[in-house]
């Protein structure tokens, strides 16, 4: 047994290999420890289930494709940080095949409430770097926005339409050029 392990951070770490090769529906408690050289046993010291487990590695795979930080996605322009919120997804595409469209059904059979709950977490992430960025951008129409069609609102709208890109690439420049047209 390898007792170099020492934190989450590195059990994640292996994780990510994990979801790299073979997908995320091949994480398990045993194949960390396997690809890890701990016992099982360790491996549950530092995630009690399966669920927390995969909830830590879907949330550090998050976070590293779009660099949750709070520069990340500073920008003064909305249709820049959304081809740069596009451009991220294909990155993390290349390094993490199918994660996009596996990850969400792996944490809806092993644990529903607290995988939603960390899905809205990076959500809400996303949307907020939008509204931000929606706010500092010097070129949207004047009186574009009203009752009807709030800030809030229209974030939401442009965020389904972005998590409909992120599964079906060949569509994101025609969202892009609707944004564009919607905004200018």
């Amino acid at each position: 047994m390898n007792n170099t392990v020492s934190s989450r951070a590195e059990l994640i770490a292996f994780c990510k290999e994990i979801v790299a090769d073979k997908g995320i529906e091949a994480v398990s408690i045993r194949e960390v420890a396997k690809r890890s050289h701990i016992s099982v046993g360790a491996v549950y010291n530092y995630f009690p289930t399966k669920g927390q487990l995969l909830a830590a590695t879907i949330g550090s795979i998050w976070s590293e494709i779009f660099h949750f930080s709070e520069e990340s996605y500073d920008f003064d322009d909305f249709v820049a940080c959304l081809e740069a919120l596009f451009q991220s997804v294909a990155i993390g595409k290349k390094h993490y095949p199918h994660f996009f469209t596996s990850h969400a059904l792996v944490l809806a059979f092993d644990d529903k409430i607290m995988g939603q709950k960390m899905m809205d977490q990076y959500w809400q992430h996303i949307k907020e770097s939008l509204r931000q960025t929606l706010a500092k951008d010097q070129k949207i129409r004047p009186n574009l926005f009203n009752e009807e069609l709030t800030v809030e609102k229209y974030v939401d709208y442009i965020f389904e339409l972005f998590l409909y890109g992120i599964t079906h690439e060949e569509k994101t420049a025609g969202i892009v050029q609707l944004v564009k047209n919607s905004l200018y």
